[in-house]
Formats: C-alpha cells, structure tokens, sequence
C-alpha cells in the first residue's frame, strides 16, 4: 500500500511539472506549419445604395448598404437575396428565374398579366444595364435600383 501511495505521489509531481512546463516559455511562438502566411482576409464589402422600385414609385430603399461578398460575388442576385433574407429579416419574398434574373420581389411577379406583360430591370447610377443581373458585378459606392416595369 505504501508503494501505491509514493508512486501516486511521483506521477501527481510529474503531472504537475509538464502542467508547468507547458505553460512557460515565449508567447506566440508556437510550431508553424508554412502554411500560416499570418494575414487575415476579410470578404470584400461594398457600400451601396439601393432602390426597388414599381415603376416610379420607390417600394423598398436602402442607403449606404454594406454587402458583405463572402464568396467574391456582387452581383445583384447575390445582393438582393442576402438583403432580402438577411437584412429585411424575411420580410420581402424573393426568387430567381432559371436565365438568371429576378421572378419575384414582393407582391411584384414578373410575366404576364390581365393588364400586360412585367419584368425586371437593372439600373445602375441611374442607367439601364442590358446584362444578365446574375452576371453583372456591382461596384462600391455604385446606386443599384431594381425597377418592376410593364412591357
């Protein structure tokens, strides 16, 4: 029995001087593995302002909106869904056509109805853009605004 108390003794005392050991020594020094190049890289963030707009009438409006683009994407698609589901908190109903641009935004449908045929249009600073709006990339500081137009 007093065998088993010494060596419990010895392996409490080691256990405490590796605690120790481990715990010295220089901060921040660890192993690298070359692979840390010990620069952080943030997602490119734009500041934008946009406007969803039924014609003339401004239905959704947001200035000085920061984009987060975690995969690189600044499209208006990409914009629009993250504003839509992230930041107007679910609020606003939006889906995407299989060409890549906008069905829905709202109670806003793109496609025929009883009094014609409406769809979506991309302006930017204020100047229609003829580009797929899932292809087009927005830059910072640019005004984007969404108009729902009748054909």
């Amino acid at each position: 029995m007093k065998f088993v108390k010494v060596l419990s003794l010895i392996l409490a005392g080691l256990l405490l001087a590796m605690c120790a050991v481990s715990c010295s020594g220089k901060k921040g020094q660890g192993t690298s593995t070359g692979n840390d190049t010990g620069e952080y890289t943030r997602a490119p963030v734009i500041k934008i302002n946009l406007k969803i707009k039924n014609g003339d009438k401004v239905v959704y409006e947001k200035d000085d909106y920061e984009f987060v683009a975690q995969d690189g994407d600044t499209s208006p698609i990409k914009i629009l869904d993250w504003y839509c589901a992230i930041d107007a908190k679910t609020a606003i109903k939006f889906s995407t056509n299989s060409e890549g641009g906008i069905s829905e935004i709202g109670d806003m449908k793109a496609g025929t109805h009883d009094d014609g045929r409406y769809m979506f249009t991309m302006q930017i600073n204020g100047t229609v853009v003829d580009k797929k709006m899932s292809e087009y990339q927005v830059q910072d500081g640019d005004d984007l605004w969404i108009v729902f137009t009748k054909l």
